[in-house]
């Protein structure tokens, strides 16, 4: 694992969204994919390189398992 962590480059996204299951299990979901079907929803971590990459300001949104 390397400084960014087990997400890669989606740690530092604006499309990532961290889902928690009801079992407490953390998912990075992207954004993008509800735009375009064609995007991985669940990327397969650790995300070296996006396209899609948009730096973020700030932390990650959290969603539970309710949304």
């Amino acid at each position: 694992m390397d400084e960014l962590g087990a997400y890669g480059i989606c740690s530092l996204c604006a499309n990532q969204r961290l889902i928690v299951s009801g079992r407490g299990q953390e998912f990075s979901l992207c954004a993008v994919s509800q735009a375009d079907p064609d995007w991985p929803r669940y990327p397969r971590m650790p995300v070296g390189r996006c396209t899609r990459f948009e730096e973020r300001g700030s932390e990650p949104v959290r969603r539970g398992p309710r949304g």
